[in-house]
């Protein structure tokens, strides 16, 4: 699966973000990584 640069680097930080995390656990925390995210303005 390919995906457009713009989602890549969204990704990139959310996964930065989370302090680096595996794929299974980023997948799980999502969407608590984007709700604190939003609410600190991060976003």
């Amino acid at each position: 699966m390919t995906y457009a640069a713009d989602v890549v680097g969204v990704l990139e930080q959310v996964w930065e973000a989370s302090d680096l995390l595996c794929s299974q656990r980023l997948v799980g925390a999502l969407p608590d990584i984007l709700e604190a995210l939003e609410r600190h303005a991060k976003w």
